[in-house]
């Protein structure tokens, strides 16, 4: 299950200490924010159960967004060790979703 992020403290953290990280940024008043997070948790749930997987409700965390320059939700960020390897806005598709994230992750669990 994604786990919610609540301050840029707690995200920082989280993408420091995991080695693939996804993090989903939606805003309160966003339906397809809301109708797309459980359709990644399951991607990531099925296919990359070792992603750290956290979302930020970017309307109670304006700084968050601000910081990491979320500019539209839903928005996506994965990160690789710490760093920022790839970014999606406003429309994500699962089966790019899918594919962007299999290499990296065979790389690092197979």
């Amino acid at each position: 299950m994604a786990q919610q992020i609540y301050s840029i403290a707690q995200l920082k953290e989280i993408i420091a200490d995991s080695e693939l990280c996804l993090v989903y940024f939606r805003s309160l008043d966003c339906a397809v924010c809301h109708a797309l997070l459980p359709k990644i948790e399951q991607l990531v749930t099925a296919r990359f159960p070792l992603i750290k997987f956290v979302f930020v409700e970017t309307t109670e965390l304006p700084e968050v967004a601000a910081e990491f320059t979320i500019l539209s939700a839903p928005s996506l960020v994965f990160f690789i060790q710490g760093q920022e390897q790839q970014r999606w806005q406003r429309q994500i598709a699962l089966g790019p979703l899918q594919e962007a994230l299999d290499r990296p992750y065979q790389i690092f669990h197979q």
